[in-house]
């Protein structure tokens, strides 16, 4: 009887050392791909005093063949950058676009900060279309951002 509980504490023992070998691993592996993610954002994202110019100049820009000229007010749908596998870092925003004192657009955008200096917006989904077609946004979007963006519609 002894040798077997010796035996399965050994074993016991042994298949503790593994997990917490291969735990280890995996934060290893985990710590490599945030550094990974940390070395895109830290390439493409403007500095912070850059940032909100270089933004409403392509926000500017890219709306301008629609409207002319605006005025773009945005607010931030997720805080910080997202960065998914290798791809620039996504920021995602709920803009208000007016001309002349009024308002003529609004919705959501996703952007992409590319190499520090310019912006590009990847999705504009105007607020009546996400009105009609609520369930399309999860196909460019987050689940949180889309819950955030079907709470602005309330």
């Amino acid at each position: 009887m002894r040798k077997y509980l010796s035996m399965i504490s050994l074993v016991l023992t042994l298949a503790s050392f593994n997990s917490k070998a291969q735990t280890s691993k995996a934060s290893s592996e985990q710590k490599v791909f945030q550094d990974i993610q940390e070395s895109h954002i830290d390439a493409n994202v403007p500095d912070s005093a850059q940032f909100n110019s270089l933004l409403k100049r392509d926000l500017q820009k890219y709306f301008y063949p629609e409207y002319g000229e605006i005025t773009v007010k945005w607010d931030f749908l997720r805080n910080g950058p997202t960065q998914t596998g290798v791809s620039y870092p996504k920021y995602y925003l709920w803009v208000k676009i007016s001309k002349e004192e009024e308002l003529v657009s609004e919705g959501a955008v996703r952007i992409a900060a590319i190499e520090k200096t310019s912006f590009d917006v990847t999705n504009y989904i105007e607020i009546g279309e996400i009105r009609n077609k609520s369930k399309d946004i999860y196909t460019i979007f987050p689940k949180a951002v889309c819950e955030k963006i079907e709470s602005r519609l309330k």
